[in-house]
Order: structure tokens, then sequence, then C-alpha cells
């Protein structure tokens, strides 16, 4: 019966023993001990007494995971830890990125910048304009009828001259431009057709003198 107690008692202790994990400490020391629990921030583990005979004396460490290199589990598997800045959650990219922010403007000053742009870049008016004038000196009668009709017409996309493409697309910009650019050829118009009047009436009165 001794012998048979003994002999379970030998089993049992060496089976504990080949059964324990090994903690390695990033200093190199190793603890034999059977690991319980593990979290970010620390590992606990059930490390036995001075006696390695003793089962009943056992007790429960802690060990910061920072201080551990490894585990080597009983079964035969390893768990490393990396450096544990690595968990630790970083900032990408602290230089500020600048962007252009595009300024949205108003429907009133996109089609008040048109008009502004119209009066800068529009010239296609020479061509009605001077048909105008030459006619008008002819007779100002015949002046009325090119003034008439260029007047009423607004002009041809193909003479506006807008300066941006990109700007004419927009409605508020295109109409503040197509207006001015119509104001602007009939105000040439009729100013030349009164031009050719003028002209009329002062030889007019010349020759009845």
């Amino acid at each position: 019966m001794k012998v048979a107690f003994t002999f379970a008692f030998l089993f049992l202790a060496s089976a504990f023993c080949l059964g324990q994990d090994i903690l390695v400490k990033r200093n190199g020391d190793e603890i034999k001990a059977r690991v319980l629990t593990i979290t970010p921030e620390e590992i606990t583990y059930r490390l036995h007494g001075s006696q390695p005979d003793s089962l009943a004396d056992s007790r429960t460490e802690m060990i910061a995971r920072a201080e551990l290199f490894m585990i080597k589990y009983e079964n035969g598997t390893r768990e490393v830890f990396g450096d544990e800045k690595q968990n630790e959650v970083k900032l990408v990219s602290s230089v500020p990125v600048r962007e252009e922010v595009a300024v949205r403007k108003s429907s009133a000053d996109l089609y008040n910048k048109g008009r502004f742009d119209a009066t800068s870049y529009y010239r296609g008016y020479k061509g009605a304009a001077t048909g105008t004038l030459v006619l008008s000196l002819i007779s100002p009668l015949a002046g009325l009828i090119p003034a008439v009709a260029c007047s009423a017409t607004p002009p041809q996309e193909h003479n506006l001259q807008y300066p941006s493409y990109d700007q004419f697309r927009q409605i508020d910009y295109q109409n503040g431009y197509r207006n001015q650019a119509r104001k602007t050829k009939s105000g040439r118009v009729w100013r030349n057709w009164g031009i050719g009047l003028g002209v009329n009436l002062a030889l007019a009165l010349i020759l009845a003198n």
C-alpha cells in the first residue's frame, strides 16, 4: 500500500512538472509556472513553493506583460511578446495638409462679375456698329434698319469673347455677361446711328446756308 501511494505521488508530481509553462523574461530569467490569465497590462500565473514535491504549496503571482519576452506553453506552442509600444494608438500624419478651399460666390456676385468682364472683353459689336455707321452716313433712314435689327438681336456666343469657359458655364455669370454684352452692342449701334444722323444734319445745314 505504501509503495503504491509513493508511486502515485511521484507520478502526479512528475506529470505536474512536465505540464508546467515557462515564462521567459526579457532579461533571460525563466519562471516555471502555470499561466492563468493574460491581459494587455499583466499576466497572472500559479507558482509552486520552494519544494518541488509539494503540490499543495502553490501561490498566485503577477508580472507586468512588458517584462516578458515569451511564454513556452506545456503543449509546445510559444507566444512572443513584441515591443509594447506597438500596441499604443498612434496619430498618423500630425502635419496638417493645406488644401485650397473653393469659396462659393453668391448669384449676385457671379452676375456682377459677368457684367464687369463683358465690359472688358466683349468686342463683338464692332461689325454691327460699323455697318450701322456706314449706312447712317449714307442715309439715316437706311441706317435705322441695321440699328433696329442689331439692337434687338443678342450677340452670338462665338462673338462674346468671354475670358474663361469654366466661368461662363455658371449660369449667373453667363446671364450677367450676356446682358451686359447685349447692352454694349445696342449702345454702340445706336451711338453710331446717331453719329450718322448728326453728320447728315450738319451737312444739310451747311448746304442750306
